[in-house]
């Protein structure tokens, strides 16, 4: 009976070492692990911190490529009449978020103006330039998104038009209040 029990643990002990063999051999092939490639910018989602959320809605219009000229980009700050503000925001390249310095811009703008919920914003954007100089329009919709996201806790209306004939990497905000 004692060659029984000790044949049993010894059977019972090979198994286990064979079946950790086997699942050690399992884990060194790599199965479950993704290959680690660069993500192209594409497909990332922007980042951006909210502060309070509310509900929000983004309307996406692209027009043909007829220059308008009612937009220009030389100056910072426009003042057409007193119910609109516009902002020009410039990108670096091949980024799809603003640097700090025109981020402040964005926000003293929207504090400035004291903007709430029945404000409205018109986000103007034409087409990114990739890392090889070649128009990216899908890039240039990931920067008017990551702006929206910027706008979302002051206001509940966002609107994006796409502008071809846009400066490279510039990007217009507008600013409407609510009709009295």
């Amino acid at each position: 009976m004692f060659k029984a029990i000790i044949k049993i643990f010894v059977l019972f002990t090979l198994i286990v070492f064979n079946v950790a063999l086997l699942i050690w051999g399992i884990n060194q092939l790599e199965l479950n692990k993704t290959i680690e490639t660069k993500i192209p910018v594409v497909n990332q989602q922007a980042k951006v911190n909210h502060k309070t959320p509310r509900i929000q809605t983004i309307e996406v219009v692209a027009h043909n490529s007829i220059k308008n000229n009612s937009f220009s980009v030389d100056s910072q700050i426009k003042k057409g009449n007193d119910s609109k503000k516009h902002l020009v925001l410039q990108f670096q390249p091949v980024e799809i978020e603003l640097d700090k310095t025109e981020t402040v811009k964005l926000e003293k703008l929207l504090d400035n103006l004291d903007v709430n919920p029945s404000y409205s914003a018109k986000i103007f954007f034409g087409v990114a330039l990739s890392e090889k100089n070649v128009p990216f329009p899908q890039m240039a919709k990931i920067r008017a998104q990551t702006i929206a996201r910027m706008i979302y806790p002051y206001t509940q209306t966002v609107k994006m038009y796409y502008r071809p004939s846009m400066a490279n990497n510039k990007v217009i905000v507008e600013v409407s209040e609510p009709p009295k």
